[in-house]
């Protein structure tokens, strides 16, 4: 599985700014086939943020309708790929029923600043787990977070807009901690062919790697000289969003 593939999957999805039904099957079939071990799950969700910086502009309802499109991205992961978890044990004094309103009202007081800090990442920790969301809510709860992020979309800066998705990205992460976990990890192997050329075993071994290291995120090279690594890329026109 290859972050490289996912970020120019991301980029079709996003550039029309909308995802259709098809559009949609497409997504939860490619994180299907990919069967992305646990330890891929956070790169390839900040991923889905990072490359929607890249479609950022300064019209707010293009804005808001890209948000929708990370939602349904991240929905797909999370429906895929990951499972809920049971509400965790507390005492009666700790336990309370869920309610929206609070939900709601610290994301609200997250996002206003554009910056999460340690404090409000706390907050949110113990939020999720003294008012955890019921089966029927976790969709709501993280949904919720992009359409709380949306009323604070500016139209006219997007060095604020890409601090805003990383704020949603850090509501997300922390929602995803507390309320779901990676669904049961099966290596998915193919058949080796002793026939096989020594290229082919080569390749072979390298796809069966699916935690390897990425060039430019786990390790960068060195080949002076002006020589590059990899071919240019899209040339964003925003910020840089590097989200974890």
């Amino acid at each position: 599985m290859s972050d490289a593939l996912f970020d120019t999957f991301y980029r079709s999805i996003y550039a029309d700014l909308t995802i259709d039904k098809d559009e949609n099957a497409a997504i939860v079939t490619k994180f299907r086939d990919a069967n992305p071990p646990p330890d891929k799950l956070l790169p390839l969700r900040a991923g889905a943020f990072r490359i929607a910086s890249e479609f950022l502009t300064l019209d707010k309802n293009n804005n808001i309708s890209l948000l929708r499109a990370i939602s349904s991205v991240v929905h797909s992961i999370e429906t895929t790929c990951m499972i809920p978890k049971p509400p965790p044990k507390l005492s009666d004094q700790e336990l309370t029923p869920f309610d929206e309103g609070q939900v709601e009202a610290l994301y609200r007081k997250i996002f206003a600043d554009k910056v999460v800090d340690r404090d409000e990442i706390n907050e949110l920790m113990t939020l999720f787990k003294s008012n955890h969301p019921p089966m029927n809510k976790l969709r709501w709860t993280r949904s919720s977070a992009f359409r709380i992020g949306a009323e604070f979309v500016s139209a006219d800066d997007n060095t604020v807009n890409v601090a805003l998705l990383r704020c949603i990205n850090s509501v997300v992460h922390t929602f995803e901690i507390i309320c779901l976990t990676p669904t049961p990890y099966t290596l998915d192997t193919k058949p080796f062919d002793m026939k096989a050329t020594i290229s082919e075993a080569a390749q072979h071994l390298w796809d069966l790697d699916v935690n390897r290291a990425t060039a430019g995120r786990d390790y960068t090279v060195s080949v002076q000289g002006g020589k590059k690594t990899l071919p240019e890329g899209r040339q964003s026109l925003t910020p840089s969003l590097h989200v974890c």
